[in-house]
């Protein structure tokens, strides 16, 4: 602050450092509003030299002017600087009225600044809170950024592999579609033909199945190929180019095409897989029938004389094969009925006369010698059924197991009956003869008395005019073992007669 007494200091000089001292802010100026009078005050105090102006303030201009005029009411200066008495006297009515509000003013302009610079340090407190959060939330959401630059990466890769593998089954698939291209796909009107799994064969349907194929049943069967000029340009026209020609079947399919027009061989295949699946049912039904046979049927009344067993003609006593092939057998048309009806009668009527006209022999050894008045129930060693012979075996012949099954067929000249007749006989013919080998009689029980035991001079003695204990499962196939099918899709069990 400056001295209106200091000669050494002009109005210029003055006002050159107010120009140069710092503006305060707008919030300054604001908040210390109202202390403008009191800044003009403070300014006419210092010009007098009675008190000192606070730091901050803006009254340089008020201040300059004071010290160039010091009042309307004093005494003008003069050149020799002979003004300073009077200045003396109008300042001292100053000193004793104006003194205690000077300090007052600058009191409040003092609190007014600090409550400025309060305001203005918690506004910036404020934005540098601001400020903090807004960058905190940059922070956060560039992690979230690059975390999700991390996952649409993994995306991006998951795309571009699946795209890949994509890729690779089209060209996998080119020569495929290719190939359909070539040969459309000809469907039949009609009834729809439902393609089954066949996952397990047993040797009976197999070879039934190959005997049927060993005929070359062709289809159509009263096809004839055009011969005039106008007939071939007319067959030749009704189809389109790929329709003309296609690749035959496979040389397992059950039919064989006429020609290799596309619906030639579509028929014959289709047709061909209904046969097949026909083929499978009535050779399974054949088989659990069998097998349900083996395990109800008795040995009653066998003459057990010493270790003798003989088996007579009827002791052998089992159910009939027919209400067991018709539970299971194919009966969804017609058709496949009167054909499992014919093919079941024809067997269990040969297997009927097969089982009662068994003859054979079982072993005793117990009762040889055996000590006590009554031989109590003992097992017979057990015996292959090969080992058992009957008249009845002959209707078992292909050429007889045939025609009875044509015999009982409401209509012989049937769609292919002949051929499906023929095949299943002589399949069945070759299962039944590896049946008999791989069949085992098991142990029969048989008791008897011992009419010679007389202690203790006979002790031990033969049985005499014995029986056998009727239980069922006196015979047990024995499994051969597993082979792969000739096509490749599924297997054969060994088993004859089983799956």
């Amino acid at each position: 602050s400056h001295s209106q007494g200091d000669p050494d200091v002009s109005g210029e000089d003055i006002a050159a450092e107010e120009t140069e001292a710092e503006v305060p802010d707008d919030s300054e100026k604001e908040t210390t509003g109202d202390s403008v009078d009191i800044d003009a005050d403070l300014g006419a105090a210092e010009a007098a030299g009675e008190t000192t102006r606070p730091e901050g303030s803006d009254s340089g201009e008020d201040t300059g002017a004071a010290a160039e005029t010091p009042g309307e009411d004093g005494p003008s200066e003069d050149a020799d600087g002979k003004a300073e008495p009077a200045q003396e006297e109008a300042a001292a009515p100053a000193d004793t009225g104006t003194e205690a509000p000077a300090k007052d003013a600058a009191l409040a302009a003092k609190e007014a600044k600090g409550l400025g610079d309060d305001e203005q340090a918690e506004r910036k407190g404020d934005t540098t809170t601001a400020a903090d959060a807004a960058t905190k939330a940059e922070a956060k959401a560039a992690q979230e950024a690059k975390g999700q630059g991390k996952d649409d990466k993994v995306a991006a890769a998951a795309l571009r592999a699946d795209a890949e593998a994509a890729a690779e089954d089209e060209v996998a698939k080119a020569p495929e579609a290719e190939d359909a291209e070539d040969e459309p796909e000809v469907i039949l009107l009609g009834k729809e033909i439902v393609e089954q799994q066949l996952e397990r064969v047993s040797m009976l349907s197999q070879l039934s199945y190959l005997m049927f194929i060993s005929k070359f049943v062709f289809l159509p069967t009263d096809w004839k190929p055009p011969t005039s000029p106008e007939e071939v340009k007319q067959f030749a026209e009704a189809f389109t180019k790929p329709e003309r020609m296609v690749t035959p079947n496979s040389p397992l399919n059950l039919f064989r095409e006429i020609t290799l027009n596309a619906y030639h061989v579509n028929s014959a295949k289709v047709i061909g897989k209904s046969f097949e699946i026909y083929f499978k049912g009535v050779t399974d039904a054949i088989c659990d029938a069998i097998g349900k046979w083996s395990l109800l049927t008795v040995f009653a009344g066998v003459q057990i004389n010493g270790p003798v067993g003989m088996v007579n003609p009827g002791v052998v006593v089992g159910p009939p094969l027919l209400p067991f092939i018709l539970a299971s057998a194919p009966k969804d048309t017609p058709m496949q009925l009167m054909y499992s009806m014919a093919i079941a009668n024809a067997i269990s009527t040969a297997w009927q006369t097969w089982q009662s006209g068994l003859t054979g022999m079982l072993s005793y050894p117990m009762f040889a010698a055996f000590p006590g008045p009554l031989g109590p129930p003992m097992p017979s060693i057990p015996v292959p059924l090969a080992s058992f012979s009957s008249p009845g075996e002959s209707g078992f012949s292909p050429s007889t197991l045939k025609s009875s099954m044509m015999a009982n067929c409401s209509d012989p000249n049937g769609l292919h009956a002949p051929e499906i007749f023929d095949a299943i006989s002589q399949g069945f013919n070759m299962v039944f003869q590896m049946y008999k080998v791989a069949t085992l009689v098991l142990p029969v029980l048989g008791m008897g008395p011992i009419p010679t035991f007389a202690p203790p001079i006979i002790p031990v003695g033969p049985v005499v005019g014995g029986t056998s204990i009727p239980i069922p499962g006196s015979i047990m196939t024995i499994p051969l073992g597993v082979m792969p099918g000739p096509t490749g899709e599924y297997e054969v069990v060994l088993t004859p007669f089983g799956k």
